[in-house]
């Protein structure tokens, strides 16, 4: 099979060659690695699940690492698409990111997570609920391990509470239709039978909560707006309109 060197663009060269790249960003093809007969690589796998492990990934990179070693950590400064390190990986290649003050930490991850991620997981090593909390406000992830390894805990255990599974939901984030742990119950075809019941319709007050009776403005164009009252659903020239979330 013809081979072909990786693009001198990549931060490092993950295996020795490339083989049948399809795009010049080569974020498909197939690998070949050939690396020291320790490191087990899988050969050929595909390049969006490779199995690499550190001394192969270090010796086709042009460095040594003492056997043994597991992972690698890289410090990075910039979050991007153009900056592949603060994006997922697939590898036992970790980057790492300082941060000052809690607020700039979330700031951090809402920037990661606009490179990817969206609706797979994340992790805080806290005890501070408040942390804890305000990191679920604005974390676009199914689910968020404190204080527990990330793959084993998103997996599920008896420790904590998660289902346990191999497939994990990403929500409508990451293009999915759960945001669930994937198990059994998801395979199962359940049969609504419904039948007549007394009328159970909630009141305009019960719908629109704390926003009943207070005024909606709503912007059409530059400098136009209509002001809309959520308890009569009428605009202020008396006409009817709809309001939505």
């Amino acid at each position: 099979m013809p081979t072909a060197e990786l693009p001198h663009a990549y931060p490092f060269r993950l295996v020795d060659a490339v083989a049948e790249p399809r795009d010049e960003a080569f974020t498909h093809g197939r690998v070949t690695a050939r690396v020291t007969s320790n490191a087990r690589v899988a050969m050929g796998e595909e390049w969006g699940t490779p199995i690499l492990f550190a001394e192969a990934i270090a010796q086709a990179a042009g460095f040594t690492l003492p056997a043994g070693t597991k992972f690698i950590i890289v410090p990075e400064r910039h979050i991007g698409k153009q900056y592949p390190f603060s994006s997922e990986k697939l590898s036992p290649v970790l980057a790492i990111f300082r941060y000052s003050g809690f607020d700039n930490a979330l700031g951090m991850a809402r920037q990661i997570f606009e490179v990817g991620g969206k609706g797979h997981s994340c992790g805080i090593y806290s005890f501070n609920p408040e942390h804890i909390h305000r990191l679920a406000l604005i974390a676009p992830v199914s689910r968020i391990m404190v204080r527990q390894p990330q793959v084993r805990g998103n997996a599920g255990s008896f420790t904590n509470g998660m289902p346990m599974t191999a497939s994990l939901g990403c929500g409508t984030w990451g293009g999915n239709i759960t945001c669930e742990n994937i198990s059994v119950k998801h395979f199962m075809n359940t049969t609504w039978v419904s039948q007549p019941i007394p009328e159970d319709k909630p009141s305009e007050q019960e719908i629109f909560g704390r926003f009943y009776n207070t005024e909606i403005f709503e912007t059409r164009g530059p400098e136009a707006h209509r002001t809309l009252s959520v308890n009569a659903g009428l605009a202020q020239d008396g006409s009817k309109h709809g309001v939505g979330a």
